[in-house]
């Protein structure tokens, strides 16, 4: 009887009392949290405001907390309930706080508790606005004036853009003509390299929905495979790319889609695959991008020491040769190389990773020095 006379509820942003059927809702000060403490000496806030490259946050908080800096994490919601962080256990972070893109840009980022930071670090400083990218910092020019230091990640030089920050304070995530300084983030926890696994895992990770023709060229590579006889193997498809509604009838006990995943998800796949396809295209508009910027296939591929099948084109950008991946130049090779995939032994896979857990330990430390300099150096 008196949970009908009265009653509470809460969401994000109201408090809701029913008394005798009247329903009275209150707002929430819902940035209370954030405001209302001591944010302690060498202190980092890493702030991700968009849904997206979530892949890249581990990687760079690590860093920070080899630094020995105290961590706070300003997210998007999205990222949150996403899991981004999920996988993970890093001893430096104090808090983390989640709200949506507008409250982070419009709000927190303006008030003056920001100014306690040490530093504010900016996994991306872009966003879609109009339907066109938009630096943070030409839309909210007072922003640039709310910071001690900042450091910013630079993902779509490609585009030349007005950004109105400082170059010296921009880094890329591999070398970039354009910047002088390189950070790439490849943490995903302890990963060790792994046994091939005996039905061979080929994957391709693709959250979002990607070009329809780099898939379909996968996937008729496949069905002719297959109908060699070969099916020892099975290719995984992870993302928005079953969205695309492609036939594989005849053929499902080989491809499987995967669907969209949280990030949590994710990572237990990429640990499961023995060979990644980022399947780039240098005939594809939309790919030519990722010859001077990174796709974000490549974190997990330096990260899980996982063997890519890569295009020729693309090799020497992201660190392969025939030493750790197989190269294609054509259809007809590609083919080739996912048979071979499939055959390879246990000792030639592990000898590949070797390889790329070496250039994966070489671009951390490059990183990791390049981070420091930028921290060390404010007025450069």
């Amino acid at each position: 009887m008196i949970k009908k006379l009265f009653e509470y509820k809460s969401d994000n942003k109201y408090h809701i009392y029913i008394f005798f059927g009247i329903k009275i809702t209150i707002k929430k000060n819902i940035y209370k949290q954030f405001i209302n403490r001591k944010i302690p000496e060498k202190t980092v806030l890493i702030v991700e405001f968009n849904n997206y490259h979530g892949e890249t946050l581990p990687g760079f908080i690590k860093y920070f907390e080899d630094l020995n800096y105290n961590i706070d994490i300003l997210i998007n919601s999205n990222l949150y309930n996403d899991k981004v962080l999920d996988s993970f256990n890093f001893k430096n972070i104090k808090n983390i706080f989640n709200y949506d893109q507008n409250q982070i840009i419009n709000n927190i980022l303006l008030f003056p508790i920001i100014k306690n930071y040490e530093i504010v670090f900016y996994n991306t400083f872009l966003f879609i606005k109009n339907n066109e990218k938009v630096s943070i910092f030409v839309e909210k020019p007072k922003i640039m004036k709310n910071m001690k230091q900042y450091v910013c990640i630079e993902h779509n030089s490609f585009y030349n853009y007005k950004i109105n920050a400082d170059k010296n304070k921009v880094a890329t995530l591999l070398p970039n003509k354009l910047y002088s300084r390189y950070i790439n983030p490849h943490y995903f926890g302890n990963q060790k390299i792994n046994n091939k696994n005996t039905i061979t895992n080929l994957s391709l990770f693709a959250r979002e929905k990607t070009s329809l023709k780099n898939i379909i060229l996968l996937i008729n590579c496949i069905k002719k495979i297959i109908d060699e006889g070969i099916s020892n193997f099975e290719l995984t498809l992870i993302g928005k790319v079953n969205e695309l509604n492609i036939d594989i009838s005849g053929y499902e006990n080989n491809i499987k889609f995967t669907g969209y995943l949280d990030y949590q998800s994710l990572y237990k796949r990429v640990e499961k695959s023995d060979f990644i396809l980022p399947m780039l295209d240098p005939d594809i508009d939309d790919h030519k991008r990722f010859m001077i910027d990174v796709s974000g296939t490549f974190q997990l591929i330096y990260g899980f020491y996982k063997v890519p099948i890569i295009h020729n084109s693309f090799s020497k950008r992201y660190g392969f040769n025939e030493e750790n991946a197989l190269i294609y130049n054509n259809d007809a090779e590609l083919i080739k190389n996912i048979k071979y995939a499939i055959s390879m032994s246990n000792d030639e896979y592990k000898e590949k990773s070797k390889i790329i857990y070496k250039y994966s330990n070489l671009l951390y430390k490059e990183s990791l020095e390049n981070l420091k300099y930028m921290l060390e150096n404010k007025n450069q």
